[in-house]
């Protein structure tokens, strides 16, 4: 058997500030709020552009920028003494061996060492193969192959075209059998003349009996005058 679960209580904060004595400073004056900070006043500047406080004065190193520049020609070219390019320095080239170098030369000990292993053993004896005799020649059979044979095309649109040349041609067909039969006149044979004349059946009904009715405004006079007759009392 567990024991039952004994309920703890919640440990809030809010209990602990109300235990603790409230501070008097908060009483007194505003906790918590910084001081407003008193911006400067801003002073309104004219937007025109040409004051003097707003023309940028030329310094010395524009003014030194500003100096003429002097254009002088390149002196004539001498033809007399032939062009002779920089003669390049020469270069030795140092040959290196590849990095794969070591890695061939282990593969090639290796293949020695085991073509010396197989030449210690038994070396196989070389055995000829048997002459064949060339009296009877024994040819394969020719194989014949049929001669490919051209079938007509099976397209899919030739299929829906003569689908829709069939439908087309029942329609018209049935068009125009309808057109014939609404030619042909034929009038429907007289069949009034022989049929009985029509007379008319007499329905047995009782006659209408009229049943007295009340009308609602003959009910409000008369709710009317009792009311009348009490108010007189």
């Amino acid at each position: 058997m567990k024991p039952p679960t004994q309920p703890i209580g919640f440990d809030l904060e809010i209990e602990k500030r109300i235990q603790e004595p409230c501070p008097t400073k908060i009483l007194e004056d505003v906790v918590g709020v910084p001081e407003k900070k008193v911006l400067p006043i801003t002073v309104p500047k004219s937007p025109a552009f040409a004051l003097k406080n707003r023309i940028q004065m030329p310094t010395k190193e524009d003014e030194e920028e500003d100096e003429p520049v002097v254009i002088r020609a390149q002196p004539v070219p001498y033809f007399g003494v032939p062009f002779k390019p920089p003669i390049p320095e020469a270069r030795t080239v140092e040959i290196c061996p590849f990095s794969f170098d070591s890695r061939d030369k282990e593969h090639q000990l290796q293949k020695e060492k085991k073509i010396k292993e197989l030449q210690k053993g038994e070396i196989p004896k070389f055995k000829a193969l048997p002459l064949p005799h060339f009296d009877t020649i024994d040819l394969p059979e020719k194989k014949v192959k049929n001669v490919t044979q051209i079938e007509p095309f099976c397209l899919g649109t030739d299929k829906r075209g003569a689908l829709k040349a069939q439908i087309w041609k029942h329609q018209l067909e049935e068009e125009l059998k309808q057109q014939k039969e609404a030619a042909c006149f034929k009038a429907c044979p007289n069949t009034i003349i022989s049929q009985e004349p029509f007379v008319p059946k007499k329905e047995k009904k009782s006659v209408a009996v009229q049943e007295p009715f009340q009308l609602a405004t003959e009910k409000r006079a008369k709710e009317r005058q009792e009311l009348r007759r009490e108010w007189l009392r």
